[in-house]
């Protein structure tokens, strides 16, 4: 079955599952360089469409974005109020931004190449041994689920989000 995308366009929309429409992403990418994989014959728009959704909930989930929600009930986490530049300006709460339409973009790409939340082929190893060759694996070579370019153009928005949340209790 073929995604749709609802686009969210600054209107708290309730059922919005895309920060960034098909022919937006497609503009993104056609002033690029290294968009092969957008471009090649194997990434329909269904593909497209679905990298997109993909990307904006990661986004969503992976970001804790700085300041809040414009509507209780809107389906995304933009827009947002109180979210501010980092030359100070106050980002508009009844649109959404271009840095996070070229995010988003940039990392349906990137998703669409490699699947960023699967599992390493190296997880579990911390040395491998076959006669005299030794291998130990670095675990800090992972390639990130969020990709450093996508992190570039939103870091000034929000904080990536830890993998679990601290309660301080306090007797």
């Amino acid at each position: 079955m073929a995604v749709v995308l609802i686009v969210e366009d600054g209107t708290s929309k309730t059922d919005a599952n895309a920060y960034i429409s098909l022919a937006d992403a497609d503009t993104y990418h056609e002033e690029r360089l290294h968009v092969d994989t957008w471009t090649a014959s194997t990434s329909t728009d269904d593909i497209k469409n679905r990298g997109i959704v993909q990307a904006t909930l990661l986004l969503d989930s992976l970001v804790n974005w700085s300041g809040s929600n414009v509507d209780d009930d809107q389906a995304l986490r933009w827009p947002r109020d109180g979210v501010y530049t980092p030359d100070g300006d106050e980002v508009d709460n009844d649109s959404i931004p271009t840095f996070l339409k070229n995010a988003t973009a940039e990392y349906t790409r990137l998703l669409i190449a490699s699947d960023r939340q699967a599992d390493p082929s190296t997880a579990g190893f911390k040395e491998l041994r076959a006669g005299s060759l030794k291998m130990i694996v670095d675990k800090y070579d992972r390639v990130p689920v969020i990709p450093n370019s996508v992190w570039t153009m939103i870091q000034a928005y929000g904080a990536k989000a830890s993998g679990q949340n601290r309660i301080l209790e306090r007797v």
